[in-house]
């Protein structure tokens, strides 16, 4: 082989290994849906923002007397578009997920899922909390209402929960706005209602909203603008070809 030759190879092989190692590289960079969330303090601020769902669980009431779950533009008012009757059970973790497609929310238990389609946009603003009021007839002192989401967009978030815990009397709430640096796609999570067995049975007494939680989608007005990874992958591998070819040619 003359110089020029094996000169050639040795940069080709080169080349392809560099090529092969950025590929591999990117496909170990966490996913682009990975959201940063940002917590923001003035509850007002979502004055100017442009609701797109709102989904609400609530005590609700034993079988079929009324519903626990429900979305729409005002969550569990009248204007809803879906509702779940599924009982509480006191102190169990009830798995949830919802998603957004640009225009529908679609939130699901299980084989139960329920929607609302709004006038769309970036779901990049989230608002959640969860509330119980005092104590009464129909739910006792330290009854509580517990929400957590536990994903975004597929990736593991922690320290996102809330907890309505009813008061003698009075009222008990927790809320939390986050804006996040892309659009929200899916959250799932878990939601809980626990109450003291010797007190009373808020499901069985039909304590209906008094004891809630609440997830609030929105769209601040920001525009964002991220590469699927598929496509930044596509890209590095054409332009590596290209660059292949490129030097081919020039040897």
């Amino acid at each position: 082989m003359d110089i020029l030759s094996s000169t050639k190879s040795r940069f080709l092989s080169t080349l392809g290994l560099t090529a092969s190692t950025a590929l591999i590289s990117l496909m170990a960079v966490p996913a682009a849906n990975a959201a940063t969330l940002t917590p923001v303090s003035d509850f007002s601020e979502t004055d100017s923002w442009e609701k797109i769902f709102e989904v609400e669980g609530r005590a609700g009431a034993k079988g079929p007397a009324d519903y626990e779950y429900a979305i729409g533009p005002e969550g569990a008012n009248i204007q809803n578009t879906g509702t779940i009757e599924l009982d509480w059970i006191n102190g169990t973790d009830v798995a949830w997920d919802l998603t957004w497609d640009g225009t529908t929310a679609a939130f699901s238990i299980g084989n139960k899922t329920i929607s609302y389609s709004s006038g769309g946009g970036a779901f990049d603003g989230l608002y959640f909390l969860a509330q119980a009021k005092g104590a009464g007839s129909k739910i006792s002192a330290g009854t509580e209402m517990f929400l957590a989401i536990q994903e975004i967009n597929g990736i593991a978030k922690s320290g996102l929960d809330a907890s309505g815990v009813a008061p003698a009397s009075g009222g008990d709430l927790e809320r939390f706005i986050f804006t996040s640096d892309m659009d929200i796609t899916t959250l799932s999570g878990i939601a809980r209602l626990s109450w003291d067995p010797n007190g009373v049975d808020p499901v069985a007494k039909g304590a209906r909203g008094r004891a809630t939680f609440k997830i609030k989608g929105y769209n601040t007005g920001d525009t964002k603008d991220v590469p699927e990874p598929g496509m930044l992958l596509g890209l590095l591998a054409f332009g590596g070809i290209g660059y292949l070819q490129k030097k081919r040619s020039a040897l």
